[in-house]
């Protein structure tokens, strides 16, 4: 399994490619839809949150680093590798 953490997941937002994974045996994706960047927990079909419009590129790492699962950031998701990496796909 190779480690990816936060660094790599926001350049690849940075270029527009969307990511899925689990987390604490939920999947989570971020994607792009009707002209936003959206954050979904897609197991339990929990409310996406809004990220920003499909444009802003450079705010969508910025922001979703921030976003928390329970008391943890994306970011903290990812740097301390509270994920399942064999779940991880970058699109």
């Amino acid at each position: 399994m190779e480690i990816i953490r936060w660094a790599e997941i926001a350049a690849h937002l940075k270029t527009g490619r969307e990511i899925e994974f689990v987390c604490g045996g939920k999947q989570y994706s971020i994607t792009n839809a009707r002209g936003f960047w959206n954050f979904y927990g897609d197991t339990d079909g929990a409310p996406f949150i809004r990220i920003c419009a499909s444009r802003e590129l450079d705010l969508l790492a910025e922001r979703a680093a921030g976003i928390a699962i329970g008391d943890r950031s994306l970011r903290e998701i990812f740097d301390k590798q509270l994920y399942d990496g064999e779940s991880l796909c970058i699109l």
